[in-house]
């Protein structure tokens, strides 16, 4: 007998399998959940990984089939592939070649990796193509919220053999599987619950929000991660800089009694293992600290021998033939393993890809005041630019290029910007309306109405 948690979601994903064949959105919906969640791992899914059914590739090719199915009835974007998007495939493209013209890999499952990377870029051409108007956008939005829910409550409900010296492991899916890996996904997710909140229109979305993210400092705290507690207290420096002025004391008062709760919540052994941080002479000692100095030389070594990369996911096998005390490991650094794997002309495309998120972040700044909510348009923009602060800053501390969740945030400019800009088609045909609409300058209102 399945417990009853197997059997609703087994049911709920027959559901969604279904109703994705109509409605391609809820197909992406159901692959995020799923892969945020990954029963396969938890105790009550165990029935489920009998069934030998890869559930997150069953959920996108039932959304890849409800996109071809109802290809008339999708929204239409322009162009088809954007310059982001474009970027995207050429660095696919990049990394496969890379597997070429690399140092040639036998005893180790180097494909995986490559496998990986192509399965997440063809999910973000498809999210990006789905969510380009406001309504999807939100969906995308408040399913993250949720999954972070789901994640944070798994958290607090793990057992004590889920924890390995006092950090929480293994909860979540195949990227979170590491403390490291789910800290830093839910730090980032932090900024987006904090937009949902402040756009939230009653009660009841707002309440959902709240406890989505006292779960999520929650985890974030059980696992007792220095590169997320970072990238966190830079990015809530970067979060009273760049506050909207329309929302600035909200969003300050929000920072603050965010501040004071995760305090309360946060134990004796999170803040000493945070205190670490300033000790010199431990972290002088600290294996972890000196283990990712001893990959960052043998890395830069690797770089300078082979410049156009040794390959899409070779670095942990060719990085041993440098220093073998480190071989078999990651880099422990997002930007230092694309330059190493896939050579400097791919890391300066990834360059490219992170600066044309930000500048179409830019962009839809200096479209809000012609959407149809311009102050919710402004709260999104600053979520999304935290997020994505948040990911790279972690990101020097920690390997984020292959995690499908990081690229999803670098995505949502580009779902953003589609649907600002459909709004402002949408707005140019109805004078009567623009007519009336208060003038924004991107962080605050102006009195002065915008031209007919």
């Amino acid at each position: 007998m399945w417990p009853l948690r197997s059997m609703a979601f087994f049911a709920l994903f027959v559901v969604m399998c279904t109703l994705s064949l109509v409605h391609p959105l809820i197909g992406a919906v159901n692959y995020i959940m799923i892969y945020q969640v990954n029963p396969v791992t938890s105790w009550w899914g165990r029935p489920l990984a009998d069934l030998g059914i890869r559930f997150s590739l069953t959920a996108a090719l039932f959304m890849g089939l409800g996109m071809a199915l109802n290809w008339s009835k999708l929204p239409r974007v322009r162009p088809l592939v954007c310059t982001w998007q474009a970027l995207l495939i050429l660095l696919v493209c990049i990394a496969c070649f890379s597997r070429l013209i690399g140092v040639q890999v036998t005893d180790w499952p180097t494909h995986l990796v490559m496998e990986k990377f192509i399965k997440l870029s063809i999910f973000v051409m498809c999210l990006t193509h789905l969510v380009s108007n406001r309504r999807a956008f939100n969906v995308l939005l408040w399913t993250l919220v949720l999954g972070s829910l789901v994640l944070g409550y798994d958290a607090y409900t793990a057992p004590r053999g889920e924890f390995i010296s006092g950090r929480l492991e293994s909860v979540g899916g195949p990227d979170f599987r590491a403390s490291s890996g789910l800290a830093v996904h839910m730090a980032a997710m932090l900024p987006l619950i904090g937009a949902a909140f402040f756009i939230a229109r009653n009660w009841r979305w707002r309440i959902m929000a709240m406890v989505a993210g006292a779960f999520t400092v929650n985890t974030i705290i059980l696992c007792r991660t220095r590169s997320a507690f970072l990238a966190l207290m830079f990015t809530g420096i970067v979060a009273v800089l760049l506050a909207p002025r329309i929302r600035r004391f909200r969003v300050w008062g929000a920072l603050v009694l965010v501040s004071i709760a995760s305090n309360s919540l946060a134990d004796k052994h999170f803040w000493d293992r945070m205190a670490t941080l300033q000790d010199d002479e431990y972290m002088a000692q600290d294996d972890s600290a000196n283990l990712r100095k001893r990959i960052w030389a043998a890395a830069f070594t690797m770089i300078a021998d082979y410049p156009y990369g040794v390959g899409c996911g070779n670095f942990p096998r060719v990085v041993g033939r440098y220093d073998h005390t480190v071989k078999y490991r990651g880099t422990h650094n997002t930007f230092i393993l694309c330059v190493a794997e896939l050579g400097v002309h791919g890391a300066a495309v990834f360059l490219l890809l992170l600066l044309l998120s930000g500048f179409q972040l830019w962009q839809c700044r200096g479209l809000a005041a012609l959407s149809r909510a311009p102050p919710q348009t402004i709260m999104v923009i600053y979520g999304i630019s935290l997020s994505m602060f948040t990911y790279l800053a972690s990101g020097l501390f920690t390997e984020r290029f292959y995690v499908e969740s990081f690229w999803w945030v670098l995505a949502m400019p580009t779902c953003l910007l589609r649907a600002i800009r459909r709004e402002v088609e949408e707005t140019e045909l109805e004078p009567e309306l623009n007519a009336t609409r208060p003038a924004w300058d991107g962080w605050g209102l102006m009195p002065a109405p915008l031209p007919g």
